[in-house]
């Protein structure tokens, strides 16, 4: 298992009532695009994965 954070964000994802789950939508989609791919591969290489598209 892996796990992990990202502080400078912890604004851009949130509950409301305790029920509701919101994100901002363009910082979220932002950092998801530019940082998740080597994190996915971190993960992928955690379970032994062999996944030769996300290992370079």
């Amino acid at each position: 298992m892996s796990w992990g954070s990202a502080g400078d964000l912890v604004d851009t994802i949130y509950m409301r009532e305790h029920k509701y789950l919101f994100q901002e939508g363009q910082s979220v989609f932002r950092w998801a695009t530019t940082q998740i791919a080597p994190i996915a591969a971190d993960a992928v290489a955690a379970r032994a994965w062999n996944c030769p598209m996300w290992m370079s």
